[in-house]
């Protein structure tokens, strides 16, 4: 969902770090006061399965070089226990519990060019994978990067890859660190480094640079991890704050704002239109709505509003740990979202959208046995509210 060609304006303010356990002072002359690392949940997830599927050159489609959900988890706790052998401290690692409905036109594009990537493949490819998966799997260097080929990515993700990462991370030694938002998780990882003394984001959305980190927060990128050597982490870092000093703006929202209307303008011209940009000018004030803090209505994970029921305060912790497509919809039902306390007039039924399998599209999709099921459930949650002004439908969005 990020803002085109950002990272490609901001890239040579990047600054070159080494981190070593104990041994940080290539850190420290970059800026960076703390080692606490804030991991965004989804980036995680994403980038654990594209590493996986980067192995399996020897696959024929993308089909075959689709990994198991176990393979995907493996690579997630390697991955997070080699950063804490770099000596970085894993604070936070936040899902999105529910998105604002201003992403409505996005997720129902991307799910669109799903089932035209799926529809593709089987026309493609009718006579299905040629192997097991398992026979083409490399385990060697697992940190190193490889490009994906093409072959190997003209197919959506596995359906239930973020819930199955929150679900191993749960049962392990980090579940006191996971949690799923009740909101983006871009805006709680950049909250918990602006009001904690800053802190490492680590992430794969270069949206992460336009949120307010404060002064010592930074952003580090999945693509620009380097694990080669092990006990040692080469990367590079952002640092917001010291990027608009650089370029004399307060903070980057003006100039990603820039950007958003125009992505081929120049760096010195978008510096420049970025600093004549207001509250005033056509389109910012909603710009800005997007990168806002945490506040009382978009509660930190770990709280609720004062105000909050008890029966919204024993749900929001169990919200924490679920598939966040459950935590978005009971958030819909209880009213503990983001949005709480100035609802959406656009929601006039609550929303669901199902996760995209992986099936054959000629047929009908493999979510239709059990749709009373859910039909079941969505009755269920939506008995709970008795207000006149609630929705009384939901909209599922799912392949026909």
């Amino acid at each position: 969902m990020g803002i085109s060609r950002l990272l490609h304006h901001l890239e040579p303010y990047a600054t070159p770090v080494v981190l070593e356990k104990n041994k940080n002072d290539d850190a420290r002359e970059a800026g960076i006061t703390s080692t606490k690392l804030i991991i965004d949940g989804p980036g995680l997830a994403y980038y654990a399965y594209h590493q996986t599927i980067s192995r399996r050159s020897q696959a024929g489609n993308a089909l075959e070089a689709m990994p198991t959900y176990k393979e995907v988890n493996v690579f997630v706790f390697k991955l997070l226990a080699q950063l804490e052998r770099c000596g970085l401290d894993i604070a936070a690692i936040f899902f999105d519990g529910r998105l604002p409905h201003t992403k409505r036109e996005t997720r129902i594009s991307r799910l669109q060019t799903y089932l035209n990537q799926l529809i593709n493949f089987r026309a493609q490819h009718p006579q299905g994978p040629r192997c097991d998966p398992k026979e083409v799997f490399m385990y060697n260097d697992i940190f190193a990067s490889r490009p994906i080929p093409a072959k190997l990515r003209n197919l959506p993700a596995a359906p239930f890859l973020v819930p199955s990462v929150i679900e191993s991370l749960q049962a392990s030694q980090y579940a006191s660190v996971t949690c799923v938002v009740p909101g983006e998780a871009d805006a709680f990882c950049a909250d918990l480094a602006k009001t904690d003394g800053g802190g490492i984001v680590l992430s794969g959305d270069s949206d992460l640079l336009v949120h307010d980190l404060g002064p010592e927060g930074c952003v580090m990128l999945f693509r620009d991890i380097d694990l080669g050597d092990r006990g040692k982490l080469k990367t590079f870092v952002y640092q917001p704050a010291n990027i608009a000093s650089a370029v004399g703006l307060g903070s980057l929202l003006p100039l990603a704002f820039v950007l958003s209307v125009d992505c081929y303008r120049t760096m010195p011209e978008c510096i420049r239109l970025a600093k004549e940009v207001g509250m005033e000018t056509v389109g910012f004030r909603e710009f800005c709505r997007e990168y806002g803090e945490v506040t009382a209505d978009r509660p930190a994970p770990a709280t609720l509003p004062d105000n909050a029921s008890h029966l919204q305060q024993i749900i929001s912790q169990h919200l924490r740990v679920l598939d966040p497509r459950i935590s978005e919809y009971v958030y819909q039902v209880v009213g503990t979202t983001s949005n709480s306390s100035s609802p959406d007039p656009a929601d006039s039924s609550r929303t669901m959208y199902l996760p995209f399998l992986i099936d054959d599209p000629s047929r009908a999709s493999s979510w239709r046995p059990s749709t009373p099921l859910r039909q079941l459930a969505y009755s269920t949650l939506n008995l709970s509210t008795q207000h006149p002004d609630d929705p009384t439908s939901t909209e599922e969005f799912q392949r026909r």
